[in-house]
């Protein structure tokens, strides 16, 4: 019984974790969703151990802790892949602002230069006015 209010407890926790730093805006509300799933499912897992007996025996496991244990370690590898993706996206883009960066510097070293050749080039007269 002791393990389960801790199972309880943890699993709580994080479901207030995760809508805390919603709220400060720590945590994108498309991954705040996944967590909050996890967290639920292990919840009601917590309050019902015998569902777990029926979900490893629907997907064919004797040993309902081992079902457990592939559970997490699916959604684990859910959220790794996730972040795997979000991180290729974020390298792209950041290498795409990087060019865009290069581009533009050189842009205004040629427009400085042009204007102070174009500077240079006006009739001194002008320039003692």
């Amino acid at each position: 019984m002791s393990v389960q209010i801790v199972f309880l407890f943890v699993s709580l926790s994080i479901i207030v974790y995760v809508i805390w730093n919603v709220s400060k805006s720590k945590l994108l509300e498309a991954e705040s969703v996944i967590w909050v799933l996890g967290a639920v499912f292990a919840f009601m897992l917590t309050l019902f151990p015998k569902d777990l007996a029926v979900i490893s025996k629907w997907i064919g496991i004797q040993y309902p802790p081992a079902a457990f244990f592939l559970i997490v370690v699916v959604f684990l590898s859910i959220i790794s892949f996730r972040q795997f993706l979000m991180i290729s996206k974020l390298t792209t883009r950041t290498t795409d602002l990087i060019q865009k960066i290069a581009i533009l510097e050189n842009e205004c070293e040629q427009l400085q230069k042009h204007r102070s050749v174009h500077i240079e080039s006006l009739p001194q007269e002008i320039d003692s006015k």
